[in-house]
């Protein structure tokens, strides 16, 4: 099956299908990851490899990079960054904006497959292996 992001109206009753669906965007979506949103966009990863924004409102799609490694982890959002982490070990961090712009890229020794998780100054991730904390005061 396609993934898909379908963009649905609150409120209706019975079947809304045709009444309520806003948009839907087939292309560039992922099976694993959920998507995030920040502002006025959002942010989608496909499972292989490519990350999209797209405008809240309408569902298009403003650019798409093709970033390295394979994703499961749904990216997240913290102190004006997005994070998103690969199987191989790999956290991309990128600004979010409406042209693709990487920050940096951190390395860890074994694979991410779970999300990272944030509680106040500390970012808490999962590997195959270990369990990191990265705190800033």
């Amino acid at each position: 099956m396609k993934a898909q992001l379908y963009a649905i109206e609150l409120g209706g009753k019975d079947n809304i299908t045709k009444s309520h669906v806003l948009w839907k965007q087939r292309k560039q979506m992922g099976h694993r990851a959920s998507p995030l949103i920040v502002g006025d966009y959002i942010y989608a990863l496909k499972d292989e490899s490519i990350l999209s924004c797209l405008n809240k409102k309408t569902g298009d799609i403003k650019w798409s990079q093709r970033i390295k490694g394979k994703f499961s982890a749904s990216p997240i959002y913290a102190n004006g960054h997005i994070y998103v982490s690969n199987h191989e070990g790999v956290t991309i961090v990128i600004k979010p904006s409406t042209a693709f712009e990487q920050v940096s890229e951190n390395k860890l020794d074994s694979g991410i497959m779970a999300s990272l998780a944030i509680s106040n100054n500390a970012l808490f991730i999962r590997t195959t292996s270990h369990i990191y904390c990265i705190e800033t005061n």
